[in-house]
């Protein structure tokens, strides 16, 4: 629902030098597309009923398996995201994308699912249609856990995402609820990392961790916390819109 004016902005967005970032709350497949969501601007029964339930473990059995109903299904669904995406790969528009977000949590249906025919392999069949089907490559993909906690109880492999990042949506020691994670895990670099949070970071977390590349807040945060984005986002550590680049 409302996907061509999410379109249409990400574009306008783009003109204006914004960085285009997408995420994909995806209905299950055992619900038909388009979600609908609620005219009063609450939870919708798409988000309740789809969204936020579970697959029973044959319901996920049968997903991953190829050319079953149900991964059929699945599959119609990445076709119908893969073509609004094209759409901004036609007008050179590069997407921060983050698909299957907070993975390792278990309130959206993708997430919390471990070892190898988990929530990885979903991600790595999402990452092979729209690199190898659709060719898509305007996709910077984001791998996205919910706390640092249990960053690599459910892992991607292969591929490697461009960047890995943190939901947080509990207190985290030191940064409050931000978007920081601590120092980087085998094979990765600290600049790697972006993410989301509850309340932007402070000045101090900011100096202490220089290498984060990229952080924002939920929809409606300007009217929450005004004051303390403005202070994040005009930190001499924090490039925005129009800063220009260091040399």
């Amino acid at each position: 629902m409302h996907r061509d004016l999410m379109i249409e902005e990400a574009k306008k967005q783009a003109a204006a030098g914004s960085i285009i970032y997408l995420c994909w709350h995806m209905l299950r497949p055992t619900e038909d597309e388009p979600g609908q969501a609620d005219p009063n601007g609450r939870m919708s029964e798409s988000w309740r009923g789809s969204v936020q339930a579970r697959l029973t473990d044959e319901q996920w059995l049968e997903l991953i398996t190829s050319d079953t109903p149900l991964h059929m299904r699945w599959e119609k669904y990445m076709d119908t995201a893969a073509g609004f995406l094209k759409q901004l790969q036609d007008a050179h528009i590069p997407v921060l994308w983050r698909p299957m977000h907070e993975n390792n949590g278990t309130f959206f249906w993708w997430g919390g699912r471990s070892g190898q025919f988990g929530t990885a392999q979903l991600y790595r069949e999402l990452y092979y249609r729209m690199v190898n089907v659709h060719h898509l490559n305007n996709l910077i993909w984001v791998w996205n856990q919910k706390r640092p906690g249990a960053l690599r109880r459910v892992s991607p492999v292969l591929p490697r995402p461009e960047l890995r990042g943190c939901g947080q949506l509990r207190q985290l020691p030191h940064a409050g609820r931000s978007v920081l994670l601590g120092g980087p895990g085998p094979g990765e670099r600290e600049a790697d990392r972006t993410g989301r949070g509850g309340n932007t970071a402070s000045a101090e977390i900011l100096k202490a961790q220089p290498k984060w590349v990229w952080f924002m807040d939920w929809a409606g945060g300007v009217e929450r916390q005004a004051d303390r984005l403005k202070t994040a986002y005009g930190d001499a550590w924090v490039l925005g819109r129009g800063d220009p680049l260091p040399k």
